[in-house]
């Protein structure tokens, strides 16, 4: 289990990660010839990014305060 947060700014966010669109890279074919059942290798295969709050892009951040109301 990870360590609890000691401040605000030790929040991470989980973000699609944008080279699969969060799916683990399954079914999507990034270069000629690869096999679409291979994992993502930007996000290793989680489909997840964790970012911080300032690391958030604009849009990002939208999402997350339409969310969270």
């Amino acid at each position: 289990m990870p360590d609890l947060p000691l401040s605000s700014t030790d929040l991470r966010i989980l973000v699609p990660c944008d080279a699969c669109g969060g799916n683990g890279g399954y079914g999507s074919r990034t270069e000629h010839g690869s096999n679409p059942f291979n994992s993502c290798h930007v996000c290793e295969g989680t489909g997840w990014h964790a970012k911080r709050i300032p690391e958030l892009r604009p849009s990002e951040r939208e999402r997350l305060i339409k969310k969270l109301g």
